[in-house]
């Protein structure tokens, strides 16, 4: 989240859906966000199960609006809040907001937020539904960063989860789209792909306060390049990354043809499509190529033959032309 690091936020606590030991964590990564020049908490303060926020309130200078509850299992606190919300919005005060609460109610503020153009960050704990994370344009989980910050007792042995199938495809794909002639996309890019089709990724959620350190334990997954953008400051480096290439083209291709089409030559858009489905993360660019046709021809030729007819290119293995 790291793009963002000059926006004015509003920032809005539902008291009602987190807690007061909360607010710490989501503050550190509301800091690495932007200025948050509104903080407000909202809630039925008088209540004794809320009465530590405003110990909280008054540590981190928020705003206490207290909403009484005229009426059992009635929402005023999201109404109040939904109400400031729009208010902020349409006065221009902010760039962004800051939404911490687990409570998908919200959905429809965060659509309509993000319907002009503001950014919209939330933050709640694993039961936060999906409908509510996915509106958000990057969702943190409360949960992730609490025990990225909890103490441990230091461990070689320390194994961090890998990454999940899913994710592992949303960085193929996003790699694919963000690379460079040479294949290698830029992390920061790849990240923000990734949290447009996933607002609730986080290498928080892997036991990591940096992407960086991420792709770093998944080193047999990705081959990882670190440019240095000025000489006179070692200290500032971009990261670029691309899917390993292990497997070879050829083999890649020879039992795909094998598969989809052994006997007779296929059509290399029909093969292209029968890969990418079963490899999303598969991209010519990753192997250095400006174009598949680029790509196929440079296939060992004593293996494929690669042909034309009636403007459409087809390849077969040798023993099947």
């Amino acid at each position: 989240m790291s793009n963002y690091t000059s926006m004015r936020l509003a920032v809005l606590v539902d008291a009602d859906n987190v807690s007061p030991d909360d607010l710490d964590d989501v503050l550190i990564q509301i800091a690495g966000l932007g200025d948050a020049i509104i903080k407000r908490i909202y809630g039925d303060l008088r209540d004794n199960r809320l009465k530590n926020w405003d110990e909280k309130a008054k540590q981190f200078g928020f705003v206490e609006i207290h909403q009484t509850v005229y009426t059992k299992h009635k929402n005023a606190t999201d109404i109040a809040m939904v109400i400031d919300a729009m208010k902020i919005l349409f006065n221009k005060q902010v760039d962004g907001f800051c939404i911490v609460s687990s409570d998908s109610d919200f959905t429809p503020l965060v659509n309509t937020i993000k319907e002009y153009s503001i950014k919209v960050f939330g933050f709640g704990h694993s039961k936060t539904p999906d409908a509510f994370r996915k509106a958000c344009n990057n969702f943190v989980c409360i949960d992730d960063i609490r025990k990225i910050n909890e103490p441990t007792e230091p461990s070689t042995n320390q194994i961090l989860p890998k990454l999940t199938e899913e994710d592992l495809k949303r960085f193929g794909e996003a790699i694919s789209l963000c690379a460079e002639e040479d294949g290698w996309a830029h992390l920061g890019g790849v990240i923000s792909t990734i949290t447009r089709i996933a607002p609730d990724f986080n290498c928080l959620r892997y036991g990591y306060k940096k992407n960086s350190d991420l792709i770093k334990n998944n080193i047999q997954i990705f081959d990882i390049k670190e440019v240095h953008s000025n000489p006179n400051n070692r200290q500032h480096k971009n990261i670029f990354i691309k899917i390993k290439s292990d497997i070879s083209l050829e083999s890649i291709f020879s039992t795909a043809i094998n598969k989809y089409s052994p006997d007779k030559p296929i059509a290399i858009a029909q093969l292209w499509n029968c890969l990418r489905k079963e490899q999303p993360e598969l991209s010519y660019k990753n192997y250095g190529f400006s174009g598949l046709l680029d790509m196929l021809k440079s296939l060992d030729q004593n293996k494929f033959v690669i042909s034309r007819k009636n403007n459409v290119s087809f390849i077969a293995l040798k023993s099947a032309s």
